[in-house]
């Protein structure tokens, strides 16, 4: 089970950065068409921008490639890098420009938690019904999942070293599947550990069918 829980939550974060890398790398290359269209820039504030697009294009590509980094080290340093490279985009604007590039940047996280949570609530609504959960139980199972992302969340705001974050991570997946398993019924915890385990092989499978690059 530790070397399952292991496996997953390897799985899960190798998933989550490769879909920011590659989220942040199309972000990057649109940039500065975007907003020249949605703010009106002029001639100067576009080539401005471009030349900022140019230079943390190859940032993110050399933190990318660098193989001497961990996975956490690179997130922290993609954040950063990120930070910094809004803050320059932004001394460009006009105060006009600025209000409104980050009431269109707010729109679109809300957009995306929203989308998140959907996805959620849809896999939650399958499990319901592949487990023939009761009401109690699937009350219950949500809270457990709610407690398990913020204090998922809150681990990775700490500032700890990979070892660390790493073991307390395994103790709270462990935490987390001890709830399930006191919430669930015997055949009901087995077949949603196949779930996991079919899952987890998917994704596996799925990145190392992705072509390099991509």
């Amino acid at each position: 089970m530790k070397k399952h829980l292991a496996l997953m939550a390897f799985i899960m974060a190798a998933a989550v950065v490769s879909a920011q890398e590659k989220g942040r790398g199309d972000h990057h290359r649109d940039m500065a068409e975007k907003m020249k269209t949605e703010l009106s820039l002029s001639d100067d504030q576009y080539e401005k921008i471009k030349v900022i697009d140019k230079s943390y294009k190859a940032k993110f590509h050399d933190l990318r490639s660098d193989s001497t980094k961990t996975k956490e080290v690179k997130v922290k340093s993609m954040h950063s890098l990120s930070d910094t490279r809004k803050k320059e985009v932004e001394s460009v604007l006009t105060e006009e420009q600025r209000s409104k590039w980050q009431a269109q940047q707010s729109a679109r996280r809300d957009e995306h938690r929203a989308h998140g949570q959907r996805v959620a609530n849809d896999r939650a609504e399958k499990i319901r019904k592949d487990l023939s959960l009761s009401d109690a139980q699937f009350e219950k199972f949500q809270k457990a999942n709610a407690a398990f992302r913020r204090q998922a969340h809150e681990l990775k705001q700490k500032q700890l070293s990979d070892d660390t974050r790493k073991n307390e991570f395994s103790k709270l997946r462990k935490n987390y599947d001890k709830s399930i398993k006191s919430i669930f019924s015997k055949d009901q915890y087995k077949k949603w550990s196949e779930m996991k385990k079919d899952r987890s092989h998917n994704n596996g499978r799925h990145m190392r069918q992705e072509p390099k690059g991509s």
